[in-house]
């Protein structure tokens, strides 16, 4: 991955560091208590991992683990920087108590759907790569709208979720498209032939008739 460099280069990684991975493994797995997964968790050292939990006595959780390295500048400081410079050097590894935590939020629910899970801007930049994903927004839509109307939520609504299809992207975005489109149509018409009209009205057509379910034949 770094051929294209000539001269020898040195990288450190906290899987280097003492590392208390398995024993936070095997003590989550006996955790009896929040507090227990919270602790074991935190041990979790050579990766970063999320942790999504829920026990038997009705409480959910959201961690993120790992040692996570800090330095002094956060523009791009999730990638390889030159560690000849002092300005690169790791500072820190983010406070155990300062790693983004969720237990018992009061939406009642957690969605984590390989979406953002917090601000570029926060300690460590955990996530800064990440984006929000329409599966994480439809998902918290769903959830708050049972929890809303008071509906439960069960195994077949989960499946339900679960296999879910629609865009609320699409959903947003597509009518502007076609409003675009429609706004300006004389002067794409202008430029074209007759059968390239003709395919434009379709695809207007075709989209205006669109649920924004992305299903095999959509």
């Amino acid at each position: 991955a770094l051929a294209f460099i000539d001269s020898p280069v040195a990288i450190s990684w906290v899987g280097y560091q003492h590392d208390r991975s398995v024993k936070g493994a095997f003590g989550m797995i006996k955790a009896k208590t929040v507090e227990d997964i919270v602790k074991y968790s935190s041990m979790w050292d050579s990766s970063a991992e999320t942790i999504t939990f829920a026990t038997v006595d009705g409480h959910i959780g959201f961690l993120v683990s790992g040692k996570i390295p800090e330095r002094p500048s956060i523009i791009d400081s999730v990638f390889i920087r030159d560690g000849t410079l002092k300005s690169e050097d790791w500072t820190e590894l983010i406070p155990e108590n300062e790693m983004i935590r969720s237990i018992d939020p009061p939406e009642g629910f957690i969605v984590s759907c390989n979406n953002k899970i917090a601000p570029s801007s926060i300690k460590g930049q955990i996530g800064t790569t990440a984006s929000i994903t329409a599966r994480s927004i439809r998902a918290n839509e769903m959830l708050a709208k049972m929890i809303k109307s008071k509906q439960l939520i069960d195994e077949d609504f989960m499946a339900k979720m679960q296999n879910d299809t629609f865009d609320v992207f699409a959903e947003e975005k597509v009518p502007l498209l076609i409003d675009l489109v429609k706004k300006n149509i004389e002067e794409y018409y202008a430029e074209i032939d007759i059968k390239s009209k003709r395919k434009i009205e379709e695809l207007i057509e075709i989209l205006q008739g669109w649920d924004y379910v992305v299903s095999s034949n959509s």
